[in-house]
């Protein structure tokens, strides 16, 4: 499959999931933790700006949406609390943040190990005159990685077809991994380490194989805009509002997405102008704090009037739109089964919601409604292909007005309303973070955020066989695997924004599948056993034709050595001699004597640097020979180990 990487991070992902019930946010969420640690004592109240940006800069997250870092502090509301829109660092993490740094120490010191120990690997076995660095050797096992370390934790690694000659540095990377696995040596379980955080690393910022993972596509979508984000893009109330609608937008715009306001929403705006207008001078709830502090008059609302709608088109796309009606059949009449009690609806959210204003109410159950007018009957679980959704700042809205439309419409599709809290979250998850961060760098975040078990690495194998089998992991699969288990994962915490998620309605379906999907499971275990059973077969002919190979280079080994060492010796008595000889008549003496031993001396340590050069010849040599019996004995084991398997 081309794009390994993705599927080795997706295939993470599941794991995480299957095993763990742990989604996107939780491998984020070590990295928010800590950051939050460092900066901020127990009882202080948190900076999300401040948190936002050293997440940035420390750990690449360059285009990571506030919203995330609420999100994960939703989900421990043991350590953070939130009152009014605040959060509050509850208590002290030290072990977590001294495990954090512990882990990156840990990381750096394997990541020196293995590149050195490879380097010379690679400097005894490859065909390469210039000698490889220990940072070069790690990152051509990273790339050894993005193609085949989604099977170095199982038996796999051994049934992928490397050449020595087309494959030369992947080849010899897998011997080594192999060779250090027979050994038991430490640097297995190092490299065992590293590619667990490499599959994290992919996971965690999902790089398609043409650089990040940006195919959520929203062209078919059209996203009306409620009164107070509007207000907020418009930049009239404060600089933090306008900077967090605005990054929602451009994550939208960036993924094709439409835009678009009701005529109702457009009445909201004019009469926010108006009570702002009128109170100027005088205090009142009605205030726009941007307005405020540029010093606008009444002449200047005026003119504002007039203005606001072609600022929204022309800066930000943003059309108004006339009210959708129900569609007519062809008899002119509608058919009723798409009609929503209007008197029902609004009883139902009086009930369970306070407005400040009957305007307000009026106005967003118009919105909702026209949402569903829009959408004529479509159901899709996918934000794609939705057609029209509703943004509201009005978490409660969502999530009130979404559960109504569940239990009385419809429950299997995308909901009509989304706070732009969880659209921005779903969007930036869908879509991947980006990251310049060096490829080292990168696994060292990932190394550090979670360390998987040793025991996930089976169910890893399991995950993969299914999802192969699957066919080609596309980028529009891995958003909507990425989505469903953050959405599952929301509904988990009831904590969430206050019970507020928007997302029981989008997952319900799902959940029902939880039993399909453990009988498919139990159907697979008997072709799992069958599978493993044939890995074991290949890997013992692999394992016995590398025994071979290393037998009868060792043996190679001893004969080149005890010949070289006959020349060596030979050719050192007879340099001796020649020596003696050239003399001619000599006349023994203490001078004599001590002159002769330091010439015997000068020879024998310049047969030993020859030596030296001679033995690494040697060496190099055994190995190639090593090589080719290896391939010859493990394409006839091989053979003989599938006839047994017929």
């Amino acid at each position: 499959m081309a794009n390994k990487n993705a599927l080795t991070g997706i295939v993470m992902l599941e794991t995480m999931w299957v095993t763990r019930k742990k989604d996107l946010l939780d491998l984020i969420s070590p990295f928010i933790h800590y950051t939050v640690a460092k900066q901020t004592t127990p009882g202080d109240i948190i900076d999300i700006n401040r948190v936002h940006k050293l997440v940035a800069e420390d750990f690449g997250y360059s285009d990571m949406p506030k919203s995330i870092i609420t999100k994960v502090l939703n989900r421990t509301p043991a350590l953070f609390s939130r009152h009014d829109g605040k959060y509050t660092f509850i208590k002290t993490i030290d072990s977590e943040v001294q495990q954090f740094e512990k882990r990156r120490e840990e990381c750096e010191q394997k990541i020196a190990i293995v590149g050195s120990d490879l380097a010379a690997y690679y400097e005894m076995h490859v065909r390469r005159k210039r000698k490889i660095s220990s940072d070069e050797a790690i990152r051509i096992l990273q790339s050894f990685f993005s193609r085949h370390g989604i099977y170095v934790g199982t038996d796999r690694l051994e049934e992928q077809e490397l050449s020595p000659q087309e494959q030369e540095l992947d080849y010899y990377t897998a011997q080594y991994i192999f060779e250090k696995r027979s050994q038991n040596a430490n640097e297995f379980g190092y490299i065992i380490d590293l590619v667990k955080g490499y599959y994290l690393q992919s996971a965690i910022y999902l790089q398609a194989e043409n650089g990040n993972l940006t195919t959520a596509n929203y062209s078919n979508v059209t996203f009306y805009y409620d009164t107070p984000l509007l207000l907020r893009l418009l930049g009239w109330r404060t600089d933090e509002d306008q900077k967090s609608a605005s990054e929602l937008h451009e994550l939208l715009k960036n993924r094709k997405g439409r835009f678009a306001f009701f005529p109702q929403t457009q009445r909201e705006i004019g009469n926010v102008l108006y009570a702002y207008q009128n109170s100027m001078g005088r205090p009142s709830y009605i205030t726009l704090e941007r307005l405020d502090e540029q010093g606008y008059t009444s002449s200047d609302v005026d003119r504002l009037r007039g203005t606001w709608e072609t600022i929204l088109s022309s800066r930000y796309s943003i059309e108004l739109v006339n009210l959708p009606q129900y569609k007519q059949q062809t008899n002119g009449a509608v058919d009723k089964k798409q009609i929503i009690d209007e008197s029902d609806l609004r009883t139902y959210l009086q009930n369970n919601m306070r407005w400040h204003r009957q305007e307000a109410l009026d106005a967003d159950i118009s919105s909702a409604l026209a949402i569903h007018r829009l959408r004529d009957g479509l159901v899709s679980l996918e934000l794609e292909k939705c057609g029209s959704v509703f943004v509201t700042t009005n978490s409660a809205l969502a999530k009130n007005f979404n559960k109504y439309y569940q239990d009385k419409v419809e429950h299997n599709t995308f909901p009509l309303l989304i706070s732009d809290v969880d659209l921005s979250a779903i969007t930036w998850i869908k879509t991947g973070g980006k990251s310049n961060l060096p490829e080292k760098q990168l696994l060292r975040n990932a190394y550090m955020a979670m360390q998987p078990t040793s025991e996930m690495l089976e169910k890893f194998g399991q995950v993969l066989s299914r999802m192969e089998g699957e066919g080609k992991v596309t980028p529009e699969m891995i958003a909507v695997l990425k989505t469903n288990r953050f959405v599952k994962k929301e509904i988990l915490f009831s904590t969430f924004e206050g019970g507020e998620g928007i997302t029981e309605n989008v997952i319900s379906s799902a959940m029902r599948k939880i039993t399909d999907d453990l009988t498919e499971e139990m159907q697979q275990e008997t072709k799992k056993q069958a599978e493993d059973e044939r890995h074991k077969r290949l890997a013992y002919a692999d394992e016995k034709a590398r025994s071979e190979a290393m037998q009868a280079r060792d043996k190679f080994v001893r004969i080149l050595r005890r010949s070289a060492l006959v020349i060596e010796l030979i050719v050192l008595i007879a340099a001796i001699w020649g020596t003696i000889k050239s003399w001619g008549t000599i006349a023994l003496s203490v001078p004599f004597v001590c002159f002769a031993l330091l010439s015997v001396f000068s020879m024998i340590d310049t047969g030993r640097g020859r030596e030296k050069i001679i033995d690494k010849l040697i060496v190099r040599s055994a190995n190639r020979l090593q090589t080719r019996i290896y391939e010859r004995r493990k394409i006839k084991y091989r053979e003989i180990a599938e006839y047994e398997d017929k």
